[in-house]
């Protein structure tokens, strides 16, 4: 969803996104010098840019990451 290096910033665009997706909860991560937001466990790519392009007008410089995620992660936004 974003990548910055400003901490309020990201956690603007967090609140901001949590309240239009509920649905899909949203994580971050901080590796110097810059805080991530991100979301999604799709099992496929198709599946992902159908919901990126969805939220693509709000959230322009989304892009699509592969990440090591725990299975049950699947069931939450793979329906």
């Amino acid at each position: 969803i974003l990548a910055t290096t400003d901490r309020r910033q990201m956690e603007t665009v967090q609140r901001a996104y949590e309240r239009k997706y509920p649905d899909y909860p949203v994580h971050f991560a901080h590796n110097e010098p810059y805080w991530s937001l991100k979301t999604g466990a799709f099992l496929t790519n198709q599946k992902a840019q159908a919901f990126m392009k969805q939220m693509s007008k709000e959230y322009p410089s989304s892009l699509i990451v592969s990440d090591l995620i725990k299975g049950e992660e699947f069931l939450l936004y793979d329906q």
